[in-house]
């Protein structure tokens, strides 16, 4: 999703807490009413410029990483969009995972030979 962000601000496009006009130390709620005021703003239906549609799916997107407690450490850590930049790594996810005792929903298998 940098692709849609670049291509809606450019490739020297501030980051996702300027894009929506917050600060770094945001709380979720300052987020969601910062979104809600950006996404009137900018949505097709109301703004008539030509790259409302555009602007509008791209303050969504930032949105989505700054709501994300996960996704939004991951982009205060690195940088850039997450999930956008590098290679996958694979030791990261599998930990995220595969957290023993910690995911109820995680079955452990035991295979003999």
């Amino acid at each position: 999703m940098a692709a849609l962000i670049e291509e809606a601000f450019g490739k020297d496009h501030p980051d996702l807490y300027t894009l929506l006009g917050l600060k770094t130390v945001a709380t979720s709620v300052q987020i969601k009413k910062a979104y809600h005021k950006k996404a009137l703003e900018w949505h097709p239906d109301k703004n008539k410029a030509s790259d409302a549609k555009v602007k509008f799916q791209a303050i969504g997107e930032a949105h989505r990483i700054l709501s994300d407690v996960e996704l939004r450490a991951e982009y205060d850590e690195s940088g850039s969009i997450p999930g956008e930049h590098g290679p996958i790594d694979w030791r990261k996810y599998f930990a995220k995972v595969s957290r023993f005792g910690q995911n109820p929903n995680f079955i452990h298998i035991k295979i003999q030979l």
